[in-house]
């Protein structure tokens, strides 16, 4: 019923000049392969990333729970794909190290990727 791509937590978007992957299961690691493996299969030209992201986010003071999303600036232009994978590394690296999360305020804890 489903393609490999839906059983692995993953959505692929095409448009006329964008590529949009969306992965949503083992969020919990760094996702820099699985990245660079579907970067390698479509892209051919020059082009930049942009990374949007999501983290749980537990009040400490009665437990709600929001969703804040990430809004970082995208990539600058890469021609080679070895730049692209160092960048990616450091942005994944960045966001899973719980200390460095962004979050709105102290009240808040970390509870895990959305």
């Amino acid at each position: 019923m489903y393609d490999d791509e839906e059983k692995e937590g993953r959505e692929v978007t095409t448009g006329r000049r964008f590529i949009r992957w969306r992965f949503m299961k083992r969020l919990g690691r760094n996702l820099t392969p699985d990245f660079m493996v579907k970067i390698r299969e479509r892209v051919t030209t020059s082009f930049y990333v942009r990374r949007v992201y999501a983290y749980q986010l537990r009040n400490i003071e009665d437990g709600t729970i929001i969703v804040y999303y990430s809004n970082h600036k995208g990539s600058q232009w890469f021609d080679k794909l070895e730049d692209a994978g160092k960048w990616l590394n450091r942005e994944e690296e960045q966001r899973i190290d719980l200390e460095k999360t962004d979050r709105p305020n102290t009240k808040r804890r970390r509870e895990g990727c959305a």
